[in-house]
């Protein structure tokens, strides 16, 4: 099923505009539905997101998502091709972060299906995945590579991720279980090693999960060492970290920007709409900061 956006004017429904302008004109405006991903970036485009290098990341990202999740490959890179002609944006920015994507949404499904618990009552088994309800594999990857951070780095490292991130705001449940260990834990002794880490746990499938994703080391760009010369390992697990703050923070602050637009397009009274776009003003403001607080000055 292909879904299709049409844009009424302010204030107006279906029922109210072919009452006022009738049923044919009404055809004429559907004829010229597009799809979601037009849709998405014309309005990135009326933002002026396209126009400054920092936005038009940041849109880019947003747009390559809904599509990393189409199984058909032709029908996603005509569906590519179709934007990068429409708005100008140049076609390889977009293949290349959708490669990202796909990678990440692969990830996704491999742990899902290789993680597995035995169920009690029934000989079946069902993936620790499958007992939650994810949102986003994009969050679900970041989750997991906090996580692996947090078992391998040592303790100005956790005392860094501790200061942004808190457990509450993971959506897996045993994600939440496991920062909620390490944190006690760290709290009580900030030498914590990863053995004693994995004792504490006491939970054999939590352990064999853990085990899973942290045997899977950070890949590191092997350039860095060029670019920077002289850098140190601790300043590349550093920028590391930064960088995955940086990107769960982002990803938790464009959900709420991008609910807060979807109570705009509901809102009827004009307090509402001006309080969501205060809202959202204030969180770029926040990333804009966070960019800032989290930049590698220090390395270049």
């Amino acid at each position: 099923m292909e879904v299709k956006i049409v844009s009424l004017p302010e204030a107006e429904d279906p029922d109210s505009f072919i009452n006022k302008h009738g049923k044919d004109e009404f055809d004429e405006l559907i004829k010229k539905a597009e799809n979601f991903l037009e849709y998405q970036t014309r309005y990135y485009d009326s933002l002026g997101k396209f126009d400054d290098p920092a936005t038009a990341t940041e849109a880019i990202r947003e747009l390559v998502k809904p599509v990393a999740l189409i199984s058909d490959e032709l029908k996603r890179t005509l569906l590519l091709k179709n934007i990068a002609k429409k708005f100008s944006i140049r076609e390889k920015l977009l293949e290349s972060e959708l490669i990202k994507q796909v990678k990440q949404t692969e990830q996704f499904e491999r742990s899902k299906a290789k993680i597995k618990i035995k169920n009690d009552t029934s000989t079946d088994t069902v993936t620790i995945a499958e007992n939650i309800r994810i949102e986003s594999p994009v969050i679900y990857n970041l989750e997991i590579e906090i996580i692996k951070l947090l078992f391998e780095a040592d303790k100005n490292i956790k005392e860094f991720l501790f200061k942004y991130i808190q457990p509450d705001e993971f959506t897996a449940g045993f994600h939440q279980k496991i920062i909620r260990v390490i944190d006690s834990e760290f709290q009580k002794n900030e030498n914590v090693t990863a053995d004693s880490l994995f004792t504490i746990l006491q939970d054999e499938q939590l352990e064999t999960y853990v085990r899973e994703i942290t045997f899977d080391k950070h890949s590191i760009s092997s350039n860095w060492d060029s670019r920077f010369p002289g850098i140190t390992d601790d300043m590349i697990i550093l920028k590391f970290a930064k960088d995955i703050v940086l990107r769960f923070r982002f990803e938790k602050m464009d959900e709420q920007i991008q609910a807060n637009h979807r109570e705009l397009e509901l809102a009827e009274d004009e307090e509402t709409h001006i309080k969501l776009m205060q809202v959202n003003k204030e969180l770029e403001d926040e990333k804009k900061k966070l960019k800032e607080v989290l930049s590698d000055k220090e390395l270049t």
